[in-house]
């Protein structure tokens, strides 16, 4: 059973602090923060994890100081998922940056039993959000996102950045990059940014992020030829020395054909 709270203390003349509380079985998390009075940005945020009703984890977020909860007030800014399908709930908590290069992050706690406590996991999820889907049908769900290593790079500006689509799934040593697994989700991205590739000529736009997604996508596809049309239009457009950086800057993520 789940359950989700928000509450709301007010007091007149002062800031407007709030608690955002979900529930599932007897793990209780609670992410309180405060508003400060400009209305838009936010101060004290602290996370606080509860087992059986004995504290396991509390924290304060000192290092997101300027974040924004990412609900804001309107919708929720923490769950708990069962992401490695052992029963036991992580605690994900999505945060928002807001500015310019704005955008998402978010933190996930894992349960560990031999010291009763709550760690965070190292996570690139991208700055465009995430979603949480059973790809394959077979449970447990996968963390959808982007490659926040590849947005924002080749010296395109971070607000007109694209990003391909990176699939994790969560095993005992962490969150493992399981993108090549899933070929029909790739083969949509792709679609995607070809679709997408004749506006961004027609409003002069620049191309280098995009056609780096299209590549990402394309070596992920294991797609040779399609891999060489694209870097012969980079060579083209930008020079084959930057072709050339760019290959080994990709190849070093990873972007390998197979």
């Amino acid at each position: 059973m789940l359950a989700i709270a928000l509450s709301t203390a007010l007091a007149p003349g002062v800031a407007q602090a709030k608690t955002e509380k979900v529930s599932r079985g007897d793990v209780t998390a609670s992410f309180s923060y405060t508003a400060n009075k400009d209305g838009v940005s936010f101060k004290g945020l602290k996370l606080t994890i509860a087992r059986g009703g004995a504290t396991a984890l509390t924290t304060t977020l000192g290092k997101y100081k300027g974040f924004w909860p990412a609900g804001r007030g309107e919708s929720r800014s923490i769950r708990l998922r069962d992401l490695d399908g052992d029963g036991e709930a992580e605690v994900l908590l999505d945060l928002f940056s807001g500015g310019a290069n704005c955008c998402f992050t978010t933190l996930i706690y894992r349960f560990r039993a031999n010291t009763n406590t709550y760690v965070p996991l190292p996570v690139q999820l991208g700055r465009f959000g995430y979603s949480l889907r059973d790809l394959d049908r077979k449970g447990p769900v996968e963390i959808v996102a982007t490659d926040v290593r590849l947005a924002g790079a080749f010296g395109v500006p971070s607000v007109a950045a694209v990003a391909p689509i990176r699939i994790f799934q969560l095993d005992r040593d962490g969150l493992a990059d399981a993108t090549r697994g899933f070929p029909g989700e790739v083969r949509k991205d792709l679609r995607a940014w070809r679709k997408e590739y004749p506006s961004f000529v027609r409003q002069k736009a620049p191309l280098k992020g995009i056609l780096a997604a299209m590549a990402a996508d394309t070596i992920l596809l294991n797609d040779e030829k399609g891999t060489a049309r694209i870097f012969q239009r980079i060579d083209t457009l930008y020079g084959r020395e930057f072709g050339k950086r760019l290959r080994s800057f990709m190849g070093r993520r990873g972007y390998r054909l197979r």
